[in-house]
């Protein structure tokens, strides 16, 4: 394209990403909020979600394209892409995590400490889209037997999120 009257000091292009439009638009920072059940004391800015997807396909493309792309997604069980993936599964699907380092809640959501989002206050929506959800897995033509546990990426990576 013709560039020609974009200013010159500028690094970003006119396909600007989320934190090209915070900065450079006067966006204004948001500060994390002091709250005493997580580490760090940091509570949330936002919630990055990966199941509003309708199909698992829609899905490993996401994988496949954005952020940090996983190429082989497309032959990999939603499970084995992303340990946030993984738990995912296991609570949608009732699978154990005994033998896993993650665990799921045992608690239903309405006792959960913190923020949620605000979809999750309208009632039966969060049932419904559990439900919804486990259809959609079910459906998936790559299974479900292998786990982010059977990814050779897993081997350090809890051992790497800060304490």
């Amino acid at each position: 394209g013709n560039y020609s009257g974009w200013p010159k000091q500028k690094k970003t292009y006119p396909l600007w990403n989320a934190a090209d439009f915070r900065r450079d638009q006067s966006g204004h920072v948001i500060m994390f909020e002091d709250v005493d059940y997580l580490p760090f004391r940091m509570g949330h800015t936002g919630y990055h979600f990966h199941n509003y997807f309708e199909t698992t396909e829609l899905l490993r493309m996401k994988y496949m394209t954005y952020g940090h792309p996983i190429a082989n997604a497309s032959t990999m069980t939603v499970s084995e892409m992303h340990p946030d993936l993984d738990v995912m599964v296991d609570c949608v699907l009732g699978r154990s995590t005994t033998n896993n380092r993650h665990n799921t809640l045992t608690s239903p959501l309405e006792e959960f400490e913190g923020r949620i989002p605000i979809a999750y206050a309208i009632e039966g929506y969060s049932m419904a889209r559990h439900s919804e959800l486990k259809a959609i897995l079910m459906e998936d033509e790559n299974g479900h037997n292998t786990t982010w546990h059977d990814n050779p990426k897993s081997k350090d990576w809890y051992e790497n999120i800060p304490k």
